[in-house]
C-alpha cells in the first residue's frame, strides 16, 4: 500500500532531514510544504498523515491541525517541535520532541500507518 506524508516546516534543512530519513520506504510518497497555510491548501482525502512542525510563520502548526482536523478528522497529524511539552500539543495525535532519533520517527509513523 502507498502513503502520502505531508511534512510541514518552515525550516528547509529540518525537511531535508525528514526526507532523508524517510526516504528508506519505498511505499511513501512526501510532499513538502513551508507553513500552516500551505500545508492546510495541499490537503486532500488522498494524505494519510502529517509530519506538523508547531512553530511556523502565516499560520502556525496548531491552528492549521485545527482547521485539518475540523474537515479531514481521519488525517493522522503528528507534531514535531523542540518546545516543551505543553497542553496546546493535545490538538496532535502525537508529538515527537526534537531531537528524536530516527527510531522513533519510524515507531510512531509505523504505529499509524503500518509500514
Amino acid at each position: 500500500m502507498n502513503y502520502n506524508i505531508i511534512v510541514a516546516d518552515d525550516v528547509l534543512v529540518n525537511r531535508i532531514l525528514l526526507r532523508e530519513q524517510l526516504k528508506t520506504y519505498k511505499n511513501i510518497k512526501l510532499i513538502e510544504v513551508n507553513n500552516g497555510q500551505e500545508c492546510i491548501d495541499a490537503v486532500d482525502d488522498s494524505i494519510d498523515l502529517i509530519l506538523m512542525d508547531v512553530m511556523m510563520p502565516i499560520i502556525d502548526g496548531i491552528e492549521a491541525t485545527k482547521i485539518i482536523k475540523t474537515n479531514f478528522p481521519k488525517i493522522i497529524i503528528i507534531g514535531v517541535t523542540g518546545q516543551y511539552e505543553n497542553e496546546k500539543h493535545l490538538v496532535f495525535d502525537k508529538m515527537l520532541y526534537k531531537p528524536y532519533r530516527s527510531t522513533e520517527l519510524y515507531e510512531v509513523i509505523n504505529t499509524y500507518l503500518k509500514l
